[in-house]
């Protein structure tokens, strides 16, 4: 017996395969948060990115600025620096609103 599954049905299985697989990229990415010690505003973004990964399953990496010249130079008077997908999407006071509107 063959099955018949209506266009519309088809469409919504497709949008939730297409969500699902979406998802599944996502979790294998992760943000980047450049940082150093001694500083709170590093101390909150982490407990943001922390909660984030929680909620999502996107993790991150931190990097300390000060094991590389060039990212001490790059960001030194900008951090905490978040990266997502190579591209800084905050810096500074990093704000979990903001970043909930990447999805």
């Amino acid at each position: 017996m063959q099955n018949i599954v209506s266009s519309s049905a088809f469409r919504h299985l497709q949008k939730e395969k297409d969500m699902s697989e979406r998802l599944i990229a996502l979790t294998e990415e992760r943000f980047t948060l450049y940082s150093r010690e001694q500083c709170p505003l590093c101390d909150k973004a982490k407990k943001v990115m922390e909660e984030l990964e929680a909620e999502s399953g996107i993790g991150f990496q931190i990097i300390d600025i000060h094991s590389d010249d060039d990212l001490l130079e790059k960001y030194g008077l900008m951090i905490p620096v978040l990266v997502w997908r190579n591209e800084i999407i905050q810096y500074g006071n990093i704000e979990r609103e903001r970043l909930y509107q990447l999805f």
